[in-house]
């Protein structure tokens, strides 16, 4: 009797203590996770031919988060750069779409260095407006397949995103196992972790207050039904540099991410944008990955 009373007791112990850790596990996991997606034409200049820092714009946004964040403790929040002028306008010049080898590597190298230095603004600027950030370079963490991510150690972000840490992850050019290497663009990123990640919400900053119309006027939604009949309106991006597909291919992207349901583009340059797409409200052109009511 008292050998089953002690396995009884012993057994429930076990029991007790797996259901105290999975509730710490899911006390530890319970924030919103939105990503931001600032495009290069937003904190720079992309219409110069090598590009100029918008660091009002960049201030701006930083201080939106900031005291978005101070109110909202339960969010959590990923940022993730464009390329922005300089990057784009070294891989044009220097053909690097086509020609990306061990004997190009000095060329590479500028390239990864620009986007690299303005990440590092963006962390430097988050973490002066009282954010805590951290850089991730996609180049040591994601292996690309025909220009296509086939890992990425999102562990390291999670890991971050636990200890109230923004991650802080920029367009690279990584490792391709079909090609030696390749341009990883921001917005694959963002769909990436978009799908692989329990994230609530997508914003696309960019230099546009959405998707227009042949009218001009925003779209307000595109969805897989429609997605063919706004098709024609959406174009590539105004600047020539551009290597990366443009606002096509953003909508592309965020269409066939699985996660999350809505995702967003919206004039990141505007006052108020970024704290507007931050507390969930209807801002921009909304992308819905699956079909909705607007057609």
């Amino acid at each position: 009797m008292i050998k089953k009373t002690s396995l009884f007791i012993f057994f429930t112990q076990i029991i007790f203590s797996f259901y105290a850790n999975a509730q710490t596990k899911t006390e530890i996991k319970q924030y919103l996770i939105s990503i931001i997606k600032l495009g290069g034409s937003v904190i720079t200049n992309k219409e110069k031919k090598f590009g100029s820092t918008r660091y009002d714009t960049i201030i701006t946004i930083c201080k939106e988060i900031s005291e978005f964040l101070s109110k909202h403790p339960h969010h959590r929040i990923i940022v993730v750069t464009g390329g922005g002028g300089l990057a784009h306008a070294i891989a044009k010049e220097y053909d690097l779409k086509t020609k990306l080898d061990s004997e190009n590597m000095d060329d590479i190298w500028k390239c990864h260095d620009s986007v690299k230095e303005l990440n590092s603004l963006i962390v430097e600027m988050l973490n002066l407006s009282g954010v805590p950030a951290f850089p991730i370079h996609p180049s040591s963490c994601t292996v690309c397949c025909n220009k296509k991510i086939k890992t990425m150690d999102i562990d390291i972000i999670s890991q971050l995103l636990d200890n109230n840490v923004v991650p802080v992850l920029h367009g690279d050019i990584v490792l391709d196992t079909k090609q030696c290497m390749c341009i990883l663009s921001g917005d694959q990123i963002v769909a990436y972790l978009g799908t692989t990640l329990c994230v609530d919400r997508i914003g696309l900053a960019s230099i546009e207050d959405g998707i227009l119309d042949e009218t001009g006027t925003v779209i307000p939604e595109i969805n897989q039904k429609n997605f063919d009949l706004v098709k024609k309106h959406i174009g590539g991006s105004s600047c020539k540099s551009d290597v990366t597909g443009g606002m096509l291919k953003k909508v592309e992207e965020l269409l066939g991410a699985q996660k999350p349901k809505l995702s967003c583009i919206f004039n990141g340059a505007k006052k108020g944008c970024v704290t507007q797409f931050l507390m969930g409200e209807p801002i921009g052109t909304t992308i819905v990955n699956t079909v909705s009511t607007y057609s």
